[in-house]
């Protein structure tokens, strides 16, 4: 496979998803095309997507609540505030923080991949600005906090500058699912919930990291993907690893497995393989989990 292949990939995660058709039989074993499907037989279909990327507009208790469910997560976040005396490191340790005045967010430049927004400011008019500014944005999900009356004010305020009813109904507000509770710990916990139900209700989705991606771009190996599973295997279709003759990139979800998988990784002599893993304790792997793994073999070069 070509480089550059992955490089174009990394362009277009910049306007989100990617949809990818890798074929899994015949001549074009391995053969991938990007937007629509070209090929005819067994096909993998997949909704590629970087890592979600929280931005948090506020930096008070809820955002504080919800930066510490995500770094559980190891979702990254950015926390933006218009109050330099809250916006601080050691609340929000590993965070990128910026500063900005809400009512002048001409200046804000993000460069992520995959942002969720979430906007809960000291004001209706800092969540209004926010809520104006990411709605320019390419987003799989924006929400906003407030009760039904004042957010459906501030909706109708939007309505009357030109934003249609459509543009709104992708907003999540009030913010958050049904759950009970009004401490910003349960707040969080509810707009957590949300979040993993939108990334993850997203059909036939597969998460590929940006450093990954990079490395791959730039480096000769065997990418291992997993392309079908059955019973309790460990992790999701789409997952990939990387392997090269000196590292080993991300996991397939360790274990028996991947030392196996790594290892005809190592010995590969073709360029595209596409092989099946027994998992159970009868099977090849001799495994406590159960179930079977196909794993396309692609090389890099």
């Amino acid at each position: 496979m070509r480089k550059d292949y992955y490089k174009t990939l990394l362009t277009e995660f910049k306007n989100g998803s990617v949809k990818r058709f890798t074929s899994l039989e015949g001549n074009n074993l391995g053969k991938e095309v990007l937007f629509e499907n070209s090929f005819t037989g067994k096909v993998l279909e997949e909704n590629l997507t970087p890592p979600v990327h929280l931005v948090l507009f506020g930096a008070g208790h809820v955002g504080k609540a919800l930066y510490a469910l995500a770094r559980l997560q190891d979702i990254s976040v950015t926390v933006i505030d218009s109050r330099k005396e809250i916006l601080l490191e050691e609340d929000f340790p590993n965070a990128n923080l910026i500063q900005v005045n809400y009512d002048d967010l001409s200046s804000l430049k993000l460069d992520i991949y995959n942002p969720y927004f979430c906007i809960f400011t000291h004001g209706h008019s800092g969540d209004k600005a926010c809520l104006e500014w990411c709605l320019k944005q390419n987003s799989e999900y924006i929400g906003m906090i407030g009760s039904k009356g004042k957010v459906r004010a501030t909706f109708d305020k939007l309505l009357k500058e030109g934003y249609s009813e459509e543009e709104l109904s992708k907003v999540h507000s009030p913010i958050g699912l049904k759950i009970g509770g009004d401490t910003p710990q349960e707040i969080a916990i509810s707009i957590m919930a949300e979040i993993i139900q939108t990334y993850s209700s997203k059909p036939n989705r597969s998460v590929i990291d940006i450093p990954l991606l990079n490395t791959i771009s730039n480096t000769e190996g065997v990418i291992c993907r997993i392309i079908s599973k059955k019973g309790s295997a460990p992790r999701q279709i789409g997952t990939t690893m990387f392997v090269t003759k000196d590292k080993v990139y991300s996991t397939i979800g360790g274990g028996a497995l991947e030392k196996r998988v790594i290892e005809d990784a190592l010995s590969l002599k073709d360029d595209v393989l596409l092989k099946e893993y027994r998992l159970n304790p009868q099977g090849d792997l001799n495994m406590i989990c159960g179930g079977d793994e196909e794993i396309l073999f692609q090389r890099v070069n």
